[in-house]
């Protein structure tokens, strides 16, 4: 799924109880967990504490194209 439908899931489903992982440029998996999804708000383990990514920032980055995100905890 693409980063806006993992946000709008993550909307229903609590907007911050959502966990996600997906596959990096270099093979490698990362996971994240939503912050608050009504803001855009999340971040990937890994990242220091007070670094957060924003869903618009990520699409202006990195597109909607690149990146297939799944739940981790459904």
């Amino acid at each position: 799924m693409r980063i806006l439908e993992l946000q709008e899931l993550a909307k229903e489903k609590g907007f911050d109880s959502l966990k996600f992982k997906f596959k990096t440029l270099f093979g490698e998996e990362k996971q994240g967990q939503w912050i608050d999804a009504y803001f855009g708000f999340f971040r990937i383990d890994g990242m220091k504490e007070s670094t957060i990514f924003i869903v618009n920032r990520w699409r202006k980055e990195f597109g909607d194209e690149m990146f297939e995100f799944e739940v981790v905890n459904d």
